[in-house]
């Protein structure tokens, strides 16, 4: 009653100590239900020690099922000290492999442009092929640009300018690009094909017009073979004088063929007034200068397409010293189908072809070969028609040919009226 009068007045009365022990023992049992609905409501209890303790012996069980949680999730566990120690010896040994592989790939990537272009430089103009140049023009990015650099095009030799089994719009392009830089050879092979296989005359005499301005002696031969045979664009291009002129220009520089074929035109009085005694001086000119020529050196296009006239084995060896376009013509014809009625030079050495009927001078013995020039007449009598052609007219022509040692007068198929020499 007494306690029951203190709640009325609002007063706490003081608990006994038997309701002490009894709230004490409650309060253990109200503690799981405390912390289970502290739990329910979202709550996070404070731990006692025993749960500190055992949540510690957990935690490192637990640590390795977290982990591979996370990365399952795609997050990155924290390292360990241990591991992090682990990391730093791999990082420094993957470091350095890491940093060899670049550096043994950009190498050539940290060479200057001018040290690059120089070796190109020194490689085009000794390719023997077009394979020793394209297959270095593409290894890389880097060396197919500065390839393509005018520097390096205007030096390439004109055995990298294609094959005539292998020949492609990117050949034609390719030309054209030396050309377009200024290299001399480039623009007398793109003459010769585009007069020759494409015939494509006004184009082709164009490019070879350009090499003779530069002074390129194989041009100036060739041009004079057009004139002295009227394959030019037009019928009425055909001027003995103008071929004499430029045999006699490329004679200057050296040109063997253009020496002999300037020496019979003296002797036969062929476009310039006759004059036997200088015709033979000029033919043994031709014959010095060729036995001058080192057999083991290089020869410039001028004197490519010389065929040695004085034995076999002088034959043999000169033989093989011929400009690439010839090779490209023989090639080339030898895949082609000509017009009708028109025939390749007899000289097997050549390759050039008729423009028009009856164009090409004939063998005045047989009747049957034809030649664009007294010197192809000259090295084919020597390698191969000498037998055949006496052999046709054994009876007649042999004693006389064999006691002279001289070759039959070519004959014009279509002979035009002869133009007026020049005055001594």
């Amino acid at each position: 009653m007494v306690i029951l009068k203190e709640l009325e007045d609002g007063e706490t009365p003081s608990p006994s100590e038997q309701e002490l022990n009894a709230s004490e023992g409650g309060q253990r049992s109200s503690t799981n239900d405390t912390d289970q609905k502290e739990l329910d409501d979202g709550e996070t209890p404070s731990p006692s020690e025993q749960e500190l303790n055992a949540s510690e012996g957990g935690q490192r069980s637990s640590t390795n099922d977290t982990d591979k949680k996370e990365l399952d999730d795609g997050e990155t566990p924290s390292p360990s000290e241990q591991e992090l120690n682990s990391n730093d010896r791999g990082e420094q040994s993957s470091t350095n492999n890491a940093d060899d592989v670049p550096e043994q790939l950009n190498l050539f990537e940290r060479l200057p442009d001018d040290i690059v272009i120089d070796v190109l430089c020194e490689l085009s103009s000794a390719a023997k092929c077009p394979s020793d140049f394209i297959s270095v023009r593409f290894t890389c990015r880097s060396l197919y640009t500065l390839s393509r650099s005018p520097i390096v095009l205007v030096k390439m030799s004109p055995e990298t300018f294609g094959r005539a089994k292998n020949w492609s719009e990117f050949a034609m392009a390719f030309l054209r690009d030396c050309v377009d830089a200024g290299n001399i050879e480039a623009c007398y092979t793109s003459g010769v094909i585009a007069f020759y296989c494409f015939e494509n005359r006004r184009v082709g005499e164009y490019y070879i017009h350009l090499a003779v301005e530069q002074s390129h002696v194989g041009a100036m031969y060739s041009l004079a073979v057009i004139r002295l045979n009227g394959s030019g664009p037009s019928e009425s291009e055909k001027s003995r004088r103008v071929g004499v002129m430029y045999c006699s220009r490329a004679a200057h520089f050296g040109h063997i063929n253009a020496t002999r074929e300037f020496g019979h035109c003296l002797i036969k009085g062929y476009g310039v007034s006759q004059d036997i005694p200088s015709g033979q001086a000029v033919l043994n000119l031709a014959n010095t200068r060729e036995l001058s020529i080192p057999l083991s050196s290089n020869h410039q296009g001028g004197n490519r397409g010389s065929i040695g006239v004085l034995n076999d084995t002088g034959r043999k060896l000169f033989s093989n010293y011929r400009h690439p376009v010839d090779q490209f013509l023989i090639d080339w014809f030898g895949m082609q189908e000509l017009g009708q009625g028109l025939r390749l030079c007899s000289n097997m050495e050549c390759g050039r072809p008729e423009t028009r009927l009856l164009k090409f001078r004939q063998c005045g013995n047989c009747h049957e070969a034809i030649y664009c020039s007294y010197v192809c007449q000259m090295c084919d009598w020597k390698l191969r028609h000498r037998a055949d052609c006496l052999q046709l007219n054994e009876v007649e022509v042999m004693p006389e040919l064999e006691a002279a040692g001289a070759m039959p007068e070519l004959e014009a198929a279509d002979e035009m009226p002869e133009e007026a020499p020049d005055a001594a």
